[in-house]
């Protein structure tokens, strides 16, 4: 007589549930060699829990996943009650596994009027997994061209200094200006990733002095002080500029200028 699968070891009860899965979801499994039989039967049952939820579809606003929260206006508020009544609903949302993240700097009075006049009319999917948080971004909302446009300067010559050219792809755009024409941006990462490997690049300062933004074109113009060791230390303190072009909703290096480096 046939062993019943809940009397057959776990390891086995997984590779089942592996391949119902599989077999009825299309999943596809990495090495779960790290996990124990426990944490992986755990891992999959969520992960069922998850797909099922899913399937049915149920849909419904952040506020009304909350209760209904009856929230002042911010008009009508001080600031310090504003904080409190902010506290407030960010533990209500966090007791419901809704989290809202704020990348940038912004006021705590623009926070709350976002989330009692947009968030809580947002819907979303019900999801039913223990733990397993709905996550908001501000900035998804209200983008702040100017900070991402910063920020990604800032870490394109961060991912220089370090050589992880593997993290370029995600930066660079489909095709980039280099010595006067346009390459695909693999071979473009190619190149500089040739031309860097051999060298050691040392930022000393790196200081934002002009964005400029036109439609779905930008140029962010930085004063960068640096020094690069190719068995002759040379240092340079240069006016240097990235232009970027916008692409699903995100902003791509397509040409890059920095005096005394061929990239």
């Amino acid at each position: 007589m046939d062993e019943s699968p809940d009397k057959l070891p776990l390891e086995f009860q997984n590779e089942l549930t592996k391949l119902k899965l599989s077999a009825e979801r299309g999943a596809v499994f990495s090495d779960m060699a790290n996990l124990s039989p426990e944490e992986e039967a755990k891992w999959l049952e969520n992960l069922q829990l998850f797909e099922e939820s899913i399937d049915k579809g149920i849909v419904k606003k952040v506020k009304d996943i909350l209760g209904n929260p009856q929230l002042p206006k911010a008009e009508d508020l001080t600031d310090a009650d504003l904080a409190d009544e902010l506290q407030k609903i960010i533990d209500l949302m966090h007791a419901h596994f809704i989290s809202l993240d704020v990348l940038y700097d912004v006021p705590e009075r623009v926070v709350y009027t976002f989330i009692t006049d947009e968030l809580m009319e947002q819907e979303m999917e019900v999801v039913k997994m223990p733990d397993m948080f709905t996550c908001f971004i501000y900035e998804d909302f209200h983008p702040n061209d100017m900070e991402d446009l910063k920020q990604y300067t800032e870490e394109f010559i961060d991912s220089l200094v370090r050589k992880e050219f593997d993290f370029l792809s995600g930066m660079v755009s489909k095709e980039v200006r280099y010595h006067e024409q346009w390459v695909p941006s693999q071979q473009y990462i190619d190149v500089i990733t040739v031309v860097l490997e051999e060298l050691e690049l040392t930022i000393e300062a790196l200081e934002i002095h002009e964005i400029i933004i036109t439609d779905l074109k930008a140029e962010v113009v930085f004063w960068l002080s640096y020094e690069v060791d190719s068995g002759i230390t040379l240092y340079q303190e240069q006016m240097a500029k990235l232009a970027f072009e916008h692409d699903l909703g995100y902003w791509y290096i397509c040409e890059v200028t920095i005096p005394g480096l061929d990239i």
